[in-house]
């Protein structure tokens, strides 16, 4: 039996005509092959949405905070002193003493939700904090963990306080 092979290549596509026209704004026009037989379909009105005229807190100055270890009765106390703050960034130094290895500088992110996260990475162990702040701004109250260098796990609850 001999049979002969066809490429993709070797097959012939129809050319069909290409229209481009102004549309009004909000406007969209179906796929058509022909112009005569072009659907036009009227896209529906945004959504309106109210947006606050400060949607991110001010969260800069110091903080005390306490974290509670699961299934102990450890509990760390630490602080964080925020200094700078564009939108949602946050730039501050924690103190989480030698839970981490001492003062580290870093940028902790806030959310319109309001969600709160940041990573510490530290000498000696690197901390986590994801939570959320509350509606007037004064604390923060999240989960929390830590990674030792050793390969060691902390993990718990926490509590960020300013006045």
């Amino acid at each position: 039996m001999n049979t002969k092979r066809l490429s993709i290549a070797a097959v012939r596509q129809p050319q069909l005509p290409c229209v481009v026209e102004q549309l009004e704004a909000r406007e969209l026009m179906s796929a058509a092959h022909h112009v005569a037989h072009a659907t036009v379909v009227r896209a529906p009105a945004p959504a309106v949405v109210s947006v606050p005229a400060s949607p991110n807190p001010n969260c800069l100055g110091s903080w005390t905070g306490s974290a509670a270890a699961s299934n102990s009765k450890t509990s760390f106390h630490f602080t964080a002193n925020f200094t700078r703050q564009i939108g949602v960034s946050l730039t501050g130094t924690f103190n989480l003493g030698s839970l981490v290895g001492g003062n580290v500088l870093t940028t902790a992110t806030i959310g319109l939700s309001p969600s709160f996260m940041v990573q510490v990475q530290g000498p000696t162990a690197t901390a986590s904090f994801v939570g959320a702040l509350s509606a007037n701004g004064k604390y923060i109250t999240g989960r929390w963990s830590v990674l030792s260098n050793k390969g060691a796990w902390i993990v718990g609850t926490f509590t960020m306080t300013r006045p």
